[in-house]
């Protein structure tokens, strides 16, 4: 999005009220999304144009590719694409909304981040104690792996790709290749690390809390006490956020979870036990 210099008073309300440089409008059917064109002319009014080739419709449900066909958005002339996967603010959201392209991408940026490092001769240097290597791993590459995970409600295969490529990096820190048969348990120990899986519990509940402590009108509290209207898919039906959190819940026995959760401090140090 393009703007002309703006006085004081326009600059004001740009910035308290909408993100010029990422937008987003949901709506729950093609007739609503075609708001995008009142808010294209509303920008005008203040000297902003949407850019019309980074702007994409994506159509999320169990039909969306035929919902695609009448999801025809026009601004200024010029047909909005519609895509099967976009990219948001790091992340890959896609029309069925399964996490398989999002992970194949958190795994593929953490590799290339592992990569350079590797080409830094980071893992290879002498002048690096263990934990200094581990640091790095954890601050640099594990970091863009689980961006965005406390969100995720994974499925085995994920949780099966995370963690392979978090033994990986750590046996090629180490040295240790599987032809020595040491055990994914003895290497975490060894560096004082833990499973992807613990990881990601951590992030969830300490996510979970922050949740708890916001007040009732906000967005994310309203969407986590919400319900889904609708007739579900065929099958089986998908394992949702709320059924994960849990899960860890009473995998830790956290049975004041309700009551800790409000507590800030405590919350932190139980979300800490989360990752043994």
């Amino acid at each position: 999005m393009h703007s002309r210099n703006p006085d004081a008073e326009e600059l004001m309300w740009i910035l308290l009220y909408i993100h010029a440089d990422d937008i987003s409008l949901v709506c729950d059917n093609s007739e609503s999304l075609r708001a995008a064109t009142l808010m294209d002319v509303t920008f005008v009014q203040w000297g902003l144009t949407i850019s019309t080739k980074k702007t994409k419709v994506l159509v999320v449900g169990k039909d969306a590719a035929e919902q695609s066909t009448n999801a025809v958005i026009t601004i200024r002339g010029e047909v909005l694409e519609v895509v099967s996967h976009f990219k948001y603010l790091g992340s890959m959201f896609t029309s069925d909304g399964m996490l398989d392209t999002e992970i194949a991408h958190r795994v593929a940026g953490a590799g290339n981040a592992f990569a350079r490092l590797h080409q830094a001769k980071v893992w290879s240097s002498k002048a690096l104690s263990l934990p200094a290597k581990l640091q790095f791993l954890q601050t640099i590459v594990m970091t863009m792996l689980l961006y965005g995970g406390e969100t995720w409600s994974l499925l085995d295969k994920h949780l099966h790709q995370l963690s392979v490529f978090h033994m990986r990096c750590l046996r090629r820190i180490c040295g240790i290749s599987l032809l020595d048969h040491i055990t994914n348990s003895v290497i975490l120990k060894r560096c004082e690390n833990f499973f992807a899986e613990s990881q990601l519990r951590s992030k969830r509940l300490r996510w979970f809390g922050h949740i708890c402590r916001m007040s009732d009108s906000r967005l994310p509290k309203v969407l986590m006490h919400g319900q889904l209207v609708g007739q579900n898919c065929r099958g089986g039906p998908r394992t949702v956020w709320n059924a994960v959190v849990l899960f860890d819940i009473h995998k830790l026995k956290l049975n004041r979870y309700t009551h800790d959760a409000l507590n800030k401090p405590v919350w932190r140090e139980l979300t800490c036990v989360a990752r043994t």
